[in-house]
C-alpha cells in the first residue's frame, strides 16, 4: 500500500513488515519544493481561482483566490505486510506518521485542512537509530493483541490526536483532544462514574 507525504528515505524492516520509500521519492519532493503552499512546516490547500457573479464582475478589478476544499498529497512510500491486510496496513500507516511526528494516509485520501510536512511537527520526536523498527514492531504487536473493538479505538486515539492539530480553530483542535481522551478511557476499560 502507497501512503504519504514522508521526506524520509529510511528503510524499515522488521518482523512481516517493510516500509520503503517509492524509486521516484526525490522527484515527488522536488515537485513539492516547486508547487506546495507551505508556511511553518505546514502544506495548505492549494489557492485555486474564485467565481464572482455578475455584479461584482463589474465592480471588483482583482481575481479572487480561495483555498481549494480539499487536496490529495502523492505517496512517498510503500508499506507491505505478510500476510497482507488492509486494516493492519492503514493502523501502521498512521503509526509511522506519529512515530515521525506527521499525519500519514494511505495514497489518493483526501486532505481538508492543513497537513505538516516537517518530520517531529506534531510530537517534537525525532526517530534515531533503531527507533522505527522498535516503534512499528510494537505497533504491530498492538494490534494483534487486540480485539476489533479495541483496534478501533487505538486507531481513533492517533487519528484524532494527529490530525486535531492541523485545524486552526482552537474549539476544533479542543474537540479532538477531547476524542482522544474519550477514546482513552474506553481503551483503559477502567470503570468511573464520572
Amino acid at each position: 500500500m502507497e501512503f504519504g507525504f514522508l521526506k524520509n528515505t529510511t528503510r524499515v524492516i522488521v518482523d512481516n513488515i517493510e516500509i520503503k520509500p517509492m524509486w521516484d521519492i526525490e522527484d515527488k519532493i522536488n515537485k513539492l519544493h516547486k508547487t506546495a503552499v507551505v508556511s511553518n512546516g505546514w502544506i495548505y490547500p492549494p489557492l485555486v481561482k474564485a467565481k464572482k457573479n455578475f455584479f461584482e464582475e463589474k465592480c471588483f478589478k482583482i481575481e479572487p483566490q480561495l483555498p481549494a476544499s480539499f487536496f490529495t498529497i502523492e505517496p512517498t512510500h510503500t508499506i507491505t505486510i505478510q500476510p497482507h491486510d488492509d486494516e493492519k496496513l492503514k493502523f501502521l500507516i498512521l503509526s509511522y506518521g506519529f512515530l515521525n511526528g506527521l499525519y500519514l494516509s494511505p495514497a489518493g485520501y483526501l486532505c481538508l485542512h492543513r497537513i505538516p510536512h516537517e518530520v517531529g511537527k506534531l510530537t517534537g520526536v525525532l526517530l534515531i537509530k533503531n527507533d522505527a523498527e522498535k516503534g512499528i514492531s510494537s505497533f504491530s504487536y498492538c494490534f494483534e493483541s487486540l480485539n476489533s473493538e479495541k483496534r478501533k479505538l487505538a486507531f481513533a486515539i492517533l487519528h484524532w490526536f494527529l490530525i486535531g492539530q492541523s485545524y486552526i480553530y482552537s474549539w476544533d483542535r479542543f474537540d479532538a483532544q477531547y476524542k482522544v481522551l474519550d477514546a482513552i478511557y474506553k481503551l483503559s476499560g477502567l470503570l468511573a462514574r464520572s
